[in-house]
Formats: C-alpha cells, structure tokens, sequence
C-alpha cells in the first residue's frame, strides 16, 4: 500500500507540486497522466526520495517515509 498525503514539493523556490493526495492498494496498478511539464515526475521523484518533499508524508507498506531515496520503493515502482 503506498499513501501520499498532502505532498507539497518544486525545484528551488518554485512550487511544482500542491497539495496532492493518493492512495494506492497493494496489487493495483496506476499510471499518471496530464500533459508534458504536469509534474508526474516530480510526484514519482518525491515518492522515491530523489526530490525531497517540502510538506506532506509518503507512507509505503506502513513506514513513513523521510526524503531520502528509498530503495524498496524504487524496486516498486516504474517510469
């Protein structure tokens, strides 16, 4: 299960990414969409931990994830 609440992040002093939340069961499989510059990387890379998060938490199979990069969740997930 992965759960992102809140999550807030950018690059530098400019907010990318704006209050987003999302839930995702164990199993299931979810593709994000929207158009070239929407931030769907920026999303992967916070849940990930290449880009640190500036508010919200990330929490994968019930640990809450700090903004460093985490192996298990990269094995999990795909661009």
């Amino acid at each position: 299960m992965l759960e992102i609440k809140n999550l807030k992040t950018g690059y530098g002093k400019k907010l990318i990414i704006d209050d987003v939340s999302l839930h995702v069961d164990s199993g299931e499989i979810v593709a994000l969409i929207g158009h070239n510059g929407a931030g769907k990387s920026t999303i992967l890379k916070s849940i990930i931990g290449v880009l640190p998060k500036w508010s919200g938490e990330v929490v994968f199979e019930g640990t809450v994830l700090d903004s460093k990069p985490h192996k298990i969740v990269r094995q999990g997930i795909s661009m």
